[in-house]
């Protein structure tokens, strides 16, 4: 952390327990206090988090597009939650 101005970390897959383990186990640790969460969403998972068949989610779907929102936006409030720690 002496070597630059920022770090950046993949904290995992998902931005659940990859997450979790990143704020709760190594910024505790290390005395790290996050300035930025950047959550990573494609067009296809949430098409897939939406109900749509995997063998389905590269041709267009509006609706299940819609529905896989549902996911990210857990996703997003877990991360405010984790951030305000």
């Amino acid at each position: 952390l002496t070597y630059g101005d920022y770090v950046i970390t993949e904290a995992g897959f998902g931005a659940d327990l990859g997450a979790e383990k990143f704020f709760n186990i190594k910024c505790r640790k290390a005395g790290l206090s996050p300035k930025l969460t950047v959550i990573v969403a494609t067009a296809q998972s949430l098409k897939l988090h939406g109900g749509v068949p995997e063998a389905q989610i590269k041709e267009p779907n509006k609706e299940g597009l819609i529905r896989g929102f549902a996911n990210l936006d857990k996703h997003i409030e877990n991360m405010k939650t984790s951030a305000s720690r």
